[in-house]
């Protein structure tokens, strides 16, 4: 899956870029999610 890991890097560069606290609920999701997929591939 190519373009959700592409999504993914992004996801991550904008979690690196703000802090945490700064992060909406659904971004959070987004990016556990994204980890999730990582760890089936």
């Amino acid at each position: 899956m190519q373009s959700s890991s592409s999504w993914c890097k992004m996801l991550k560069n904008k979690f690196n870029r703000y802090n945490n606290l700064n992060n909406t609920i659904l971004e959070t999701r987004k990016f556990a999610y994204c980890e999730y997929i990582h760890i089936l591939d």
